[in-house]
C-alpha cells in the first residue's frame, strides 16, 4: 500500500516541499522560527494535552477536558499503533529527493511512518 500511495501523492508531495522550499529562500528563512515553534507544539499533541489538562482544572469544563483525553489516547493507539503499521508510508522524504528540501528548512527527520499523519489525529480527536 505504501507504494501505491507514494506514486498517488508524489505531485502532491513535490508541490508542497518545493511550496515550503521557495518560500523559505524567498524570505531568507524568516519563517524557520516560527515553523519551528509550531511544530514544537505539535509534537506529541502537547497544545492539545495541555489544552485538555487545563479543562479539567474547573468544574465545569472537566467533562470536557477527560473526553479530549480519552479521545486523544484512543485516536492515538489506533493511528500509531495500528494503522500506521498496516499502511506503512514512510516519510517522503526519506525516499526521494525531497530531504534536501526538509534538511534546508531545518525541520527535525522523524523516524516513524508518515501516513496516516499523527498530528492530524490529535487535532480532530480534540475536537
Amino acid at each position: 500500500m505504501a507504494d501505491w500511495l507514494n506514486t498517488v501523492f508524489y505531485a502532491l508531495d513535490k508541490g508542497a516541499f518545493n511550496f515550503v522550499n521557495n518560500l523559505s529562500l524567498k524570505a531568507d528563512g524568516f519563517f524557520n522560527p516560527l515553523c519551528s515553534l509550531f511544530a514544537f507544539l505539535g509534537k506529541g499533541g502537547i497544545c492539545f494535552l495541555i489544552a485538555s489538562v487545563l479543562l479539567l482544572l474547573f468544574k465545569k469544563t472537566r467533562k470536557t477536558g477527560f473526553t479530549m483525553l480519552l479521545a486523544i489516547g484512543v485516536g492515538a493507539l489506533f493511528t500509531n499503533v495500528i494503522i500506521k503499521n498496516l499502511v506503512a508510508r514512510p516519510r517522503p522524504y526519506t525516499v526521494s529527493e525531497f530531504q534536501g528540501f526538509w534538511e534546508f528548512v531545518g525541520a527535525n527527520l522523524e523516524s516513524e511512518f508518515s501516513f496516516p499523519s499523527g498530528h492530524t489525529t490529535v487535532a480532530m480527536t480534540s475536537m
